[in-house]
């Protein structure tokens, strides 16, 4: 066989995409000689004589309608698939895909907020532009935790009613 690769890896299934897979080669005699059970259902070869792209079903090899052009583009779709994904928090949280062939994707979005009440206030009205209905937090300027009643005015702005006026932070996430 000219120019075949085996390999080796577990497979990761994320929203529906086969990543870090290759399609083994195989002639007919050897994918038929392979001793196979109900642990190897779903194992894929591409069988080199049949130019088809078999699957084992449990006890028999089951013929897949895929082309050796889909074949060939699953293993480029392997080839560029993700090799790292890093996420750096704060109030500004970046996801960073790294791919193996391709220029790496990043996605940054507000993720928390740190509302300071520096005048004391029984009422604190927080504008926080996160496009949702944060949990909260809030802290009295010694750092004592404090409950307060909290309304939900829109996506991106909260009102927090207290029994009496203090200063402090409100974290929002």
């Amino acid at each position: 066989m000219a120019n075949t690769k085996t390999f080796y890896s577990n497979i990761s299934l994320a929203k529906n995409e086969l990543l870090d897979a290759r399609i083994e080669n195989k002639s007919t005699e050897d994918r038929q000689a392979m001793s196979l059970g109900m642990p190897h259902i779903g194992l894929a070869v591409w069988d080199t004589d049949l130019n088809s792209l078999f699957i084992w079903g449990g006890q028999t090899w089951d013929r897949s309608g895929a082309s050796y052009d889909e074949i060939n583009a699953w293993n480029t779709a392997y080839d560029d698939s993700v090799v790292d994904f890093i996420i750096n928090q704060g109030e500004d949280t970046t996801f960073t895909i790294q791919r193996r062939n391709s220029a790496s994707i990043s996605k940054t979005y507000k993720s928390s907020h740190t509302h300071n009440q520096n005048t004391p206030s029984d009422t604190w009205v927080i504008t926080h532009s996160l496009n949702k209905n944060p949990s909260v937090t809030v802290v009295d300027s010694s750092g004592n935790q404090v409950e307060g009643a909290v309304t939900i005015n829109s996506l991106n702005q909260i009102t927090i009613t207290f029994c009496g006026a203090f200063s402090g932070k409100a974290y929002l996430n």
